[in-house]
């Protein structure tokens, strides 16, 4: 919520989702969300990132600076990751050269990035067959190619299965 209210200000504008679709389509759920707490956990935060071997590597976020709320939310998001330790730097530009270089694979030594703020329609992540953010294959997934080949199994399922109910389960 913190994160929406710094990128749109008044709370009639936005509203918090924690399911990977969204909140009104035929599949939202709460599965799997548990980890998710209002206001975060700071110190869990800096512990898993020594868990996972962060030793201060600089971390780029794109920023368009023409696209006011998404520019606030990344530079909170910046402030927020320096608050728990991460060497968090902003590159600002216009979304039309955010858009050309997130498509950089390089490391952020040479131009390359971490990440970026964007934004989906809700009713597109109810069908993860369709929706290119739900992705996690790769090279052929969204920018930031994850891959996850549990994940994608899964969306391989969800093709095979027929009833909504079905879809649900998974």
């Amino acid at each position: 919520e913190v994160m929406l209210r710094g990128a749109f200000g008044n709370p009639k504008y936005f509203n918090t989702v924690t399911s990977i679709f969204g909140d009104t389509t035929p599949v939202s759920n709460d599965e799997n969300t548990g980890w998710y707490k209002k206001g975060g956990d700071p110190d869990k935060a800096k512990r898993l990132l020594k868990e996972a071997g962060y030793a201060g590597e600089k971390v780029v976020i794109l920023t368009a600076t023409d696209w006011s709320a998404g520019d606030n939310a990344s530079q909170l998001l910046a402030a927020s990751l320096r608050k728990i330790g991460v060497n968090a730097e902003l590159s600002s530009m216009t979304w039309g050269e955010l858009s050309t270089r997130r498509a950089s694979k390089d490391p952020v030594e040479n131009g390359g990035w971490s990440m970026f703020i964007t934004s989906e329609p809700d009713y597109s992540l109810g069908n993860p067959l369709a929706s290119p953010f739900l992705l996690a294959n790769g090279d052929k997934a969204w920018y930031g190619w994850p891959k996850n080949d549990e994940y994608e199994a899964l969306r391989v399922k969800w093709a095979d299965v027929e009833s909504l109910e079905e879809r649900k389960a998974l």
